[in-house]
């Protein structure tokens, strides 16, 4: 399924909008290279170049999807559009705790540096909690995309698992680490943790999921 539009502010001078996008525009994801390039690529989980027809057959794929909802990633300029990456909730399940797993891929290297992964994923978590009523987002990253985990450690993500030489990449073996991201909302909070103590890192990370969701009031809105 394709997400609802929610238009995100990322700094003083960037718009950009969480939207749904159409079969014939997922071109751009290979556009200039794109999804082809070994730069944009080397720390997912292939080895392939993608082509048109590849784009169109995810796409086909996540349109049937009732598990989760992506967005495509524009950059709004006026009156112009720019598709530059996707996001995406993934793998809803409501039991025992409502949840999902989440991604992103920005695949416009023109657009890396400048914020807008730590805008996504802030938007995507208040989203997830304001109006999916999650109770947890996981994610993942391969070390060492560092700008990656930085972008979701911004949004209340924390570091719970390691799974080791899970990757190869540029000749030797990469870590694996898992994340996630708790609703922070005093009943949420204590049903997930039940009779246990929370971890220092959570408790840590439920402040910084706070300040992303007060962010996210702020300056986001849904269209």
């Amino acid at each position: 399924m394709l997400g609802q539009p929610m238009r995100v502010k990322v700094g003083s001078s960037l718009t950009i909008e969480l939207a749904p996008f159409a079969k014939d525009e997922v071109q751009s994801f290979i556009k200039d290279g794109g999804m082809q390039l070994h730069s944009v690529t080397r720390y997912m989980s292939t080895r392939q170049a993608f082509t048109a027809e590849d784009e169109e057959y995810w796409y086909d794929q996540i349109r049937k999807r009732t598990d989760g909802y992506t967005w495509g990633i524009w950059h709004v300029d006026g009156v112009n559009r720019k598709l530059i990456g996707n996001t995406a909730l993934f793998n809803l399940k409501e039991v025992p705790f409502r949840q999902a797993t989440s991604g992103s891929a920005i695949t416009d290297q023109t657009y890396w540096g400048k914020g807008i992964a730590s805008a996504i994923h802030k938007a995507r978590t208040w989203y997830s909690f304001n109006q999916l009523d999650l109770s947890r987002i996981k994610s993942e990253v391969l070390l060492p995309n560092i700008g990656s985990k930085k972008a979701l450690e911004n949004s209340g993500y924390y570091v719970y698992q390691l799974e080791r030489n899970a990757h190869f990449a540029d000749g030797k073996y990469i870590h694996h680490e898992v994340l996630e991201c708790l609703n922070p909302r005093e009943d949420k909070w204590l049903r997930w943790w039940g009779d246990d103590k929370p971890s220092p890192e959570a408790t840590v990370a439920r402040k910084l999921t706070i300040a992303a969701l007060n962010w996210a009031d702020e300056n986001v809105t849904l269209l």
